[in-house]
């Protein structure tokens, strides 16, 4: 039977200062999971619950963060992760200078009380393994596996290469999303195929992206192909992927429909996404 949840989702990740450059223009402007993935389910009518680490100084600059049907759990860090993004067209170099502690479990968060929880890590050490040991065997998770196929350099630069502490959380994940090369590095590193890779962690779903073509969804009893949506005006693909991630989960748990339904719909949504028509420039802006 499929699960449907009628409680709003735990998100659990990075909350990014993203210096974007485009076309000879920088702008700077909020990122993460916490976001991205946040302000979709607000959007969709399901307000979640946010937990990350970010300096004190710098809570304020996030204005989903003041939104009052937000609840925050913001851990204390020395500094607010910060992303550079270089991007020319669908390409992009990624450095990372300064990032906040792992996230933890805080007190007054029982992670009992969540039927779904929603981890998007940037990279690797993002979120403790403390708190990824903690979650219930009962919980659903969804998963984003890029931060555990990237490692940041000595100088900042974020190269590929999968983590060893991808297989532990995958050991608590039911469905998981990851671009086309994310999931053949996975592949390569547990040496299986796409099959055998769910049966081995009991992946429930494998949604699989392909940029401005779509993608597959992958289930033990075969795939689906889907179609991106349209894009008249590339503005910013920053965040599409956590836009499409968290609007697929809403549309098949929260709202209950077919497969072919969850898939058409978060593929719209990340097409307004780029186009700027989803969330507002506004509401990034810090």
């Amino acid at each position: 039977m499929k699960k449907v949840f009628s409680r709003s989702p735990l998100i659990v990740g990075s909350t990014t200062i993203d210096f974007i450059e485009q076309k000879g223009r920088r702008t700077v402007q909020a990122g993460g999971v916490v976001n991205y993935a946040g302000y979709t389910f607000l959007k969709l009518g399901f307000a979640p619950v946010l937990l990350t680490n970010v300096n004190k100084a710098d809570l304020q600059k996030f204005r989903l963060f003041s939104h009052p049907d937000i609840a925050l759990f913001a851990g204390e860090a020395s500094f607010t992760t910060n992303f550079i993004n270089i991007l020319d067209g669908e390409k992009r170099q990624q450095w990372v200078h300064q990032h906040a502690n792992p996230i933890g479990a805080p007190a007054g968060c029982n992670l009992s009380r969540f039927n779904h929880i929603h981890l998007g890590p940037l990279f690797p050490e993002d979120i403790s393994q403390g708190f990824i040991q903690a979650i219930p065997a009962d919980t659903f998770v969804s998963l984003d596996i890029q931060g555990y196929t990237r490692k940041i350099t000595a100088n900042g630069r974020v190269e590929y290469q999968v983590s060893p502490r991808l297989t532990e959380t995958l050991s608590k994940a039911s469905v998981i999303k990851a671009s086309e090369f994310e999931l053949d590095l996975a592949l390569k590193y547990f040496n299986c195929t796409t099959k055998t890779f769910m049966t081995q962690f009991s992946i429930r779903e494998v949604l699989m992206t392909t940029g401005p073509t779509g993608g597959h969804l992958y289930h033990q009893r075969g795939d689906m192909a889907y179609s991106a949506g349209k894009v008249d005006n590339v503005v910013d693909p920053t965040g599409a992927g956590d836009v499409f991630f968290a609007s697929y989960l809403h549309s098949k748990y929260y709202k209950k429909t077919s497969d072919r339904e969850a898939l058409d719909f978060a593929a719209g949504i990340a097409a307004r996404q780029i186009s700027g028509r989803f969330i507002a420039a506004e509401e990034l802006k810090v």
